[in-house]
């Protein structure tokens, strides 16, 4: 397994203003990243579902383990991108 590394600490941006936060080019960056999360979101989707309904058929090939640990993978990866956007406020 690949070991994580993610940062200690993670600043909020807090906005000076109500009109938006103090980096504009920072939310205007992120909006891909949402764009491919929603993306990620539906493929992983698709993977779960591809995974629930072949998991007794080939739990016996070896591909099948590396199939399910992408899977668990993917949606790590989807939650982790999640909490990323809920912290910019971009969701």
């Amino acid at each position: 397994m690949i070991p994580r590394s993610l940062p200690n600490q993670v600043i909020p941006i807090a906005s000076t203003s109500a009109s938006g936060p103090t980096l504009p080019g920072l939310v205007s960056s992120l909006r891909p990243i949402k764009r491919l999360g929603n993306q990620l979101k539906d493929e992983a989707t698709l993977l779960s579902r591809f995974t629930y309904k072949n998991k007794n058929q080939h739990k016996g090939n070896g591909w099948w383990r590396r199939v399910v640990e992408v899977d668990r993978v993917i949606h790590r990866l989807v939650a982790e991108v999640g909490e990323l956007l809920d912290q910019f406020g971009i969701q």
